[in-house]
């Protein structure tokens, strides 16, 4: 008769916590991590271990068995933190402690384990629920409120934010306010009525919030009160406006080195749904690739189920809408430069037969960048 033994042998599990913080002068607390074994269906609870900026934020446990019998969660008011859900987790300003909202994510496989916690905080804009990171050191200037920062698009000026701040041991306990960017505009052009430069900016962002919203729902296809509610207009755009700003626009028109006679074709558009973003389509030669650069800069272009490669120049600001930029194109055995700026997509829409909703949402849009600029300076 032979015996078989079975030995389980013990094996060191290791676990490391990494932040993804958005830089300020705040440090973490102590956090909690529940060691748990796979028992049937469940996990159970068998150690707990204590990772801190003095231990470097890892952690070891010998146990006996296999390694993907057991898992690591890190523990918020003593219940563990489910993967990809958020949680209050202490952060340490000065002398004072806060329950900071991170979102938790486990990498459980093989011996080694890592937690990330990655900053987060919520907005509600539209029906949907975004996260935006939290900073306890961003401040107003008296010290005296938390800062957090939102980019409201185009379309979205007359939308109301929740925005929810979650605090107390388990994070549940909330503060929240709605605020609407047309609000915010009323607000500005009362209070600062003696300081024309603010008015006329307040004033052409809320223009342009409404007259870009007819081309955007008509191109997009949702509707105005449904999908987004209406921005008011805070002034007519009137032909006179439209002549003179086709005039002004000029200068900034687009110019190439591509040849006539080349194979390479491309066209450029605003994405006026975002912070503005200039859109570049190239359509190489058949069975070409193409690579570019913006400023020198070697940049990312995209191959588009078309056919055609998308260069992106993002988030330009309303008082560099004039900035210009090289775009640098190799499609195939060709190379070409493109010398555009936002404001060429302005110039192309006035001074050519385009319809009056295209040339009315650009005409806005020029308007910004003047008052933009008037209040900030490029050299300043």
């Amino acid at each position: 008769v032979t015996v078989g033994v079975r030995f389980k042998r013990g094996i060191t599990l290791s676990v490391s916590m990494e932040w993804a913080d958005v830089g300020g002068e705040y440090t973490h607390g102590n956090a909690s991590v529940l060691l748990q074994k796979k028992n049937g269906d469940d996990w159970e609870t068998v150690d707990t271990l204590t990772l801190s900026a003095d231990s470097s934020w890892t952690a070891s446990v010998q146990v006996a068995g296999y390694a993907a019998d057991y898992r690591f969660r890190e523990r918020s008011g003593g219940s563990a933190i489910d993967p990809n859900t958020q949680a209050a987790i202490p952060v340490v300003y000065g002398e004072d402690t806060y329950q900071a909202n991170y979102t938790v994510s486990y990498q459980d496989a093989g011996t080694a384990r890592t937690i990330t916690n990655t900053a987060a905080n919520n907005y509600l804009v539209n029906g949907k629920e975004e996260i935006v990171p939290f900073d306890p050191s961003f401040r107003n200037s008296a010290g005296l409120y938390f800062c957090f920062t939102w980019h409201v698009n185009s379309i979205q000026m007359a939308e109301p934010i929740t925005c929810t701040f979650h605090y107390g041991e388990n994070g549940e306990k909330t503060v929240g306010r709605v605020y609407k960017v047309s609000e915010y505009i009323e607000e500005c052009v009362q209070e600062y009525a003696d300081y024309p430069r603010v008015v006329a900016l307040a004033n052409a962002l809320g223009n342009y919030g409404h007259y870009v919203q007819p081309i955007l729902s008509q191109t997009r296809h949702w509707t105005i009160g449904v999908d987004y509610q209406e921005m008011f207009a805070t002034s007519e755009i009137t032909d006179d406006m439209i002549r003179n700003a086709a005039k002004k626009a000029k200068p900034f028109a687009m110019s190439t080195t591509k040849d006539k006679g080349s194979k390479a074709k491309f066209t450029y558009s605003l994405n006026l749904e975002s912070g503005t973003e200039i859109y570049v389509f190239i359509r190489p030669e058949a069975g070409t690739t193409v690579t570019a650069s913006v400023d020198g800069t070697q940049v990312s272009a995209e191959l588009l189920s078309d056919g055609r490669y998308l260069v992106i120049i993002p988030n330009i600001p309303a008082r560099e809408l004039d900035k210009r930029h090289l775009i640098h194109v190799e499609a195939g055995s060709e190379a070409f430069d493109i010398d555009l700026c936002a404001l060429s997509y302005v110039n192309a829409v006035l001074n050519a037969d385009f319809p009056d909703i295209m040339q009315v949402a650009v005409t806005s849009l020029f308007n910004y960048y003047q008052a933009a600029a008037a209040y900030v300076p490029n050299d300043s």
